[in-house]
């Protein structure tokens, strides 16, 4: 497992696409994410949504260069930045994971997000050799359309999770399974 860990902690190439891990990242590049991480459009959609000092992600990025089960990368178009993917809790023996995205919150690139999940299904089942992938999205994120367009398959719920300014929030459970497993 060692060598298949150190192997995917490189930065990939899919579909024309740059994965760069963020443990590669430059100075500029974990700067950016930050900025995205902590903009209003991206928290309003994670279940952890405070506002993340620079301490706090240099250590998160710090962290996962140890880290066996969590792997992000920043998704480079055309050598433009257009978004976030991450395989987390990643289980090698049982073959399967959590994931999660945001495209660029300041871009205005129709499709993005659609990309963004493809490459992920691409990243378990055909980089990291998964049986299945689970993601938790809040109930009225409009990605969840993308979720079904792609075949992921509601699998659960849990009714009132977050309380976020005063109001309880579903979060809808979805999962795919590699059907080429």
């Amino acid at each position: 497992m060692i060598n298949k860990y150190k192997k995917l902690r490189k930065d990939l190439k899919i579909d024309g696409l740059t994965l760069v891990n963020f443990i590669n990242l430059d100075d500029s590049g974990k700067k950016l994410v930050l900025g995205w991480r902590n903009h209003k459009d991206v928290r309003k959609q994670m279940l952890a949504n405070h506002v993340i000092t620079k301490a706090e992600h240099a250590g998160f990025i710090e962290k996962l260069v140890k880290n066996q089960t969590h792997f992000c990368w920043l998704v480079e178009k055309d050598k433009k930045c257009i978004g976030v993917v991450a395989l987390h809790d990643v289980d090698f023996k049982n073959k399967h994971c959590y994931f999660g995205a945001y495209a660029d919150p300041h871009g205005k690139n129709f499709g993005v997000g659609f990309t963004l999940f493809q490459i992920i299904i691409k990243l378990a089942f055909n980089v990291f050799k998964l049986h299945s992938l689970r993601g938790s999205t809040f109930a009225e994120n409009p990605v969840l359309y993308i979720h079904k367009k792609l075949g992921f398959k509601e699998v659960g719920r849990y009714n009132e999770h977050t309380l976020r300014n005063g109001e309880w929030l579903d979060v809808v459970i979805t999962e795919i399974i590699n059907s080429n497993d």
